[in-house]
């Protein structure tokens, strides 16, 4: 059986995302990248049960984005050690992120779904995001705790703080 899903996504934009809504609900349009990142952060936002199909390659939110190309995103990156371009660092990020939380390429499922077992991403962002010093780390874990926070609150997602 063939399942339906709604958008596809990388599942670091997701976690970035979520991230995001630590300090706010809406999210602008960078108009330097022209990619759909806000577009589709809206839709997470105001959709928890929107199907969102996880992906090792462009996804929705790299539409429209200066640097996307066939072969993926060609921008270039100074900041990553053992990175020239941003789309091998997503594609090293993205596997240590389903790893860590036990999750499969082709996937589908909700926001409401993944915010319900991020616990395994909050454990593991120090191995997760290895290649960025500790204090990086803990300022995105903090961010994106405060914005798991809020979108729970926002759709009455139940989530075991214990493990927070």
């Amino acid at each position: 059986m063939i399942q339906s899903f709604d958008i596809t996504i990388r599942i670091h934009h997701f976690f970035d995302i979520i991230r995001e809504f630590a300090t706010k609900e809406n999210i602008p349009a960078l108009d330097s990248y022209k990619h759909s990142y806000h577009s589709v952060a809206h839709q997470i936002r105001d959709n928890n049960s929107l199907r969102l199909k996880l992906v090792l390659e462009t996804d929705a939110v790299c539409r429209g984005c200066i640097y996307n190309i066939e072969l993926g995103c060609m921008d270039t990156l100074t900041r990553k050690k053992g990175f020239a371009l941003k789309n091998d660092y997503n594609d090293y990020l993205d596997r240590r992120i389903l790893e860590a939380c036990q999750l499969s390429l082709g996937q589908i499922l909700t926001p409401k779904e993944i915010c319900q077992t991020s616990d395994k991403y909050i454990q593991n962002m120090e191995y997760i995001y290895a290649i960025d010093t500790d204090a990086k780390t803990a300022i995105r874990k903090e961010e994106f705790i405060k914005g798991l926070i809020n979108y729970s609150d926002w759709h009455s997602i139940p989530l075991n703080l214990n493990l927070i």
